[in-house]
């Protein structure tokens, strides 16, 4: 069999995979369908227990990351309660280095206080020092759309984010790639979805035109599952508001500022890829990095960054 047609076989499974893992399984009905799905493509059944092990490993990873948090919960729980400050502090200092989100932890600390013997007054305590507040007001029927002028932190969307798209991209792989907190690999599909979108694949690039006239409804897509799986942390949305705060001018001083802001400038240089942070410890709207990924297969890493952040974020509808 031809090396390209095997190729193409292998991401077809690859793909079919990753559309039915849940919460980290392959549930009996998926098990069915990708034996299935194996023996239609002519694929070895050793080469598609590599492929599974492959997709599911991200999954796994994130498991034992949970599982180190949830050991030192325990710890601190089963040592001395209430916690005081120092302890909250490093335990949020852990959950960075873990790169795990808010959402992520909840049901690990949850699940914690309620296997171990404590009173409801240090529930309380340690839920109110670890978790945010959930609004009791919020309804998750109800869309959420950022205010771009807010003068507070945005919020991560509550409900589950449409994949709506008006150029038929599937945002399907980007949505698992941040729900599992892969941000390098996020960052690089967000790129190629952009690209796509605006009909510049070939390209590799976002020129004035195409950012101006970028679809709204993938704008919003994309920008909604950057906010909702970084806890509000990371997206378009958050750019925007730190861009109107530093003068939201389409120029290259403002830009300055923006990048001083993003952790994109560090002592008024613009920082090297290598530099870039994908995780949580980055500053708020580090990432995306505004599909710039094109670009740098020419060696010109932050040439559309410096100029086509400001056409981007200047949008009415963002």
């Amino acid at each position: 069999m031809a090396k390209v047609a095997v190729g193409k076989i292998e991401r077809q499974y690859h793909q079919a995979v990753e559309q039915r893992i849940r919460r980290g399984v392959l549930r009996p009905s998926s098990r069915v369908y990708l034996d299935t799905l194996r023996v239609q493509l002519g694929l070895s059944s050793e080469r598609a227990i590599a492929i599974e092990a492959e997709a599911l490993m991200p999954y796994r990873e994130k498991q034992q990351r949970l599982q180190v948090y949830e050991k030192a919960l325990r710890g601190e729980i089963e040592y001395a309660l209430p916690l005081d400050q120092e302890v909250i502090d490093e335990l949020k200092e852990l959950q960075k280095l873990l790169n795990l989100c808010d959402t992520d932890i909840r049901p690990t600390i949850l699940s914690t206080l309620k296997a171990t013997p404590v009173t409801s007054t240090d529930t309380a305590q340690v839920i109110k020092a670890l978790l945010p507040e959930k609004s009791e007001k919020a309804d998750p029927a109800i869309a959420y759309t950022p205010a771009a002028d807010s003068p507070v932190p945005l919020a991560a969307p509550q409900c589950e984010v449409s994949l709506e798209s008006e150029k038929g991209v599937d945002y399907s792989y980007l949505k698992k790639l941040l729900e599992l907190h892969q941000w390098r690999e996020a960052d690089r599909e967000t790129a190629s979805v952009m690209l796509l979108a605006a009909g510049r694949t070939q390209a590799g690039w976002l020129d004035k035109e195409s950012i101006e006239k970028f679809p709204r409804q993938d704008l919003h897509t994309i920008d909604q599952l950057w906010l909702r799986y970084s806890c509000g942390r990371f997206g378009f949305s958050v750019q925007k508001e730190i861009w109107l705060e530093v003068g939201d001018k389409v120029d290259y001083e403002t830009e300055k500022k923006l990048g001083d802001r993003l952790g994109w400038r560090v002592n008024e240089k613009w920082i090297r890829h290598g530099e870039v942070v994908f995780d949580l410890s980055a500053p708020r709207g580090h990432l995306p990095l505004l599909g710039i990924w094109g670009l740098g297969i020419l060696g010109v890493w932050w040439g559309w960054c410096v100029w086509g952040v400001g056409f981007l974020l200047s949008r009415q509808d963002l």
